[in-house]
């Protein structure tokens, strides 16, 4: 049966919060939206402050690129969750973003993901709502709009959200981890989207971001865990859904924000990068024959909020990384050399405090470009990327 996986992944004045209990508690600084748009209308036009600059107002956060109109070009969905909305903004074929609409969800919307849940040809939207506690679904017309949403209850605090087919029934389900419940909530898709029940998983403390691969290469997804206040990884091997197996890694850092899954050493394995948002690196770890996930040199990065992302960037059928910290206001790019290390890293100011990344060929143009959110000033940008994987264009 074909596999589907679609990855991947926040006027209040309200921050976002990452941390809980007796822990260091790490706020997003507060932002004012610009202007509470109207959910299903236009907002109002996007006044570039900079080349392919987007102002959306509200507080962008999580951020997905994906083809919503079915014209063949990638444009972007951004949960704001300072206004409770997802903003989808086109793309003009020449990567500058227009025409964003505003779709409500529920309260606090962190993070979004596209994927089919209807099988209708069209992408559809799923929004984990970090106030609400629950998954918001919105099903794709095919233009670019999107049917009113319907919510679905997760954990307290969802942060992070995949869709993948987790249950092998050949409809895309989701997975979100629930940070303040300690736990990842899977609803599985009955009906082709109608519906979704949930299944929950407990897993370590503080779960702030997931992603979903198949790491035992038994044709079946399973779901790695970046678990920040316990420090380690909670792998969800699923064996025969709902029934899983839980093996717990360290994180080869303090604090594991961000975690993202490829294959690094070209093996045919899922390996996975996690980003440390104290001690500033990104741990590898490798998937072996066994199926034991052993650690590599982690690459220095600024330490802090950081979203972490794979791709082939320079076309060199090598998995690479780019981090974007929010600290640091940068976007550095490590290029892989296919045995699980790493070159560079090349880091370019991103013009502005990063929240959310994801990554695309807005342009056309074969290369793989950049878009990422800034909640500090309301903005979405396209960063263009040169043909050597690197240099801003």
């Amino acid at each position: 049966m074909k596999k589907i996986v679609i990855m991947v992944s926040f006027s209040l004045t309200l921050p976002f919060l990452i941390g809980v209990g007796g822990w260091p508690t790490t706020w997003l600084t507060p932002v004012q939206a610009v202007q509470r748009p109207k959910p299903g209308q236009p907002t109002q036009p996007g006044q570039p402050s900079r080349s392919r600059d987007l102002v959306i107002g509200g507080q962008p956060m999580g951020i997905v690129a994906a083809d919503f109109n079915n014209d063949g070009i990638p444009e972007v969905a951004v949960a704001d969750q300072s206004n409770n909305v997802v903003v989808v903004a086109l793309n003009n074929r020449g990567a500058q973003l227009h025409r964003p609409r505003s779709f409500a969800v529920n309260r606090g919307p962190a993070a979004v993901v596209a994927a089919d849940f209807n099988l209708d040809g069209k992408l559809d939207l799923g929004v984990a709502n970090s106030y609400s506690d629950d998954v918001s679904v919105l099903i794709g017309e095919g233009d670019g709009t999107f049917a009113p949403a319907r919510h679905y209850p997760v954990g307290a605090t969802p942060t992070a959200i995949v869709a993948a087919d987790f249950n092998h029934d050949g409809l895309p389900d989701v997975a979100t981890c629930d940070q303040v419940s300690d736990s990842v909530s899977v609803l599985v898709n009955k009906d082709k989207g109608e519906t979704f029940v949930r299944t929950v998983y407990h897993v370590g403390n503080g779960p702030t971001d997931l992603v979903a691969a198949d790491f035992n290469n038994d044709d079946r997804t399973d779901i790695a865990v970046a678990n920040q206040f316990s420090g380690d990884v909670t792998i969800l091997r699923i064996i025969a859904f709902p029934v899983a197996r839980t093996d717990t890694v360290h994180a080869g850092g303090t604090n594991p924000f961000s975690i993202v899954s490829a294959d690094f050493d070209l093996d045919g394995r899922a390996d996975l990068a996690v980003g440390n948002q104290g001690s500033g690196l990104v741990s590898i770890l490798l998937n072996s024959t066994s199926g034991r996930l052993v650690p590599r040199p982690a690459l220095p990065v600024p330490s802090g909020i950081m979203n972490v992302h794979s791709a082939d960037c320079n076309n060199d059928r090598r998995s690479d990384l780019v981090v974007g910290s929010y600290l640091a206001s940068s976007i550095s790019t490590h290029w892989g050399r296919g045995d699980g290390t790493f070159a560079g890293p090349h880091t370019q100011s991103a013009g502005g405090r990063v929240r959310g990344l994801d990554m695309a060929d807005f342009n056309q143009d074969g290369v793989m470009d950049i878009a990422v959110t800034k909640p500090d000033t309301g903005v979405v940008s396209v960063l263009l990327m040169a043909g050597n994987g690197s240099t801003l264009k």
